[in-house]
């Protein structure tokens, strides 16, 4: 990879930030947690 030649220190940054971002993405594509007893948001008469 080019980034190589980088220092250590922004090349540890950088994998905090992918990490951190990686997780940001695990966060979002998870359903939300279904709830007990679900709220009725529409109600159908």
């Amino acid at each position: 990879m080019s980034h190589q030649r980088k220092h250590d220190r922004d090349d540890k940054r950088d994998r905090w930030e992918a990490q951190r971002w990686q997780e940001q993405r695990d966060e979002a594509d998870k359903p939300p947690p279904e709830p007990e007893e679900p709220e009725p948001i529409h109600t159908f008469h």
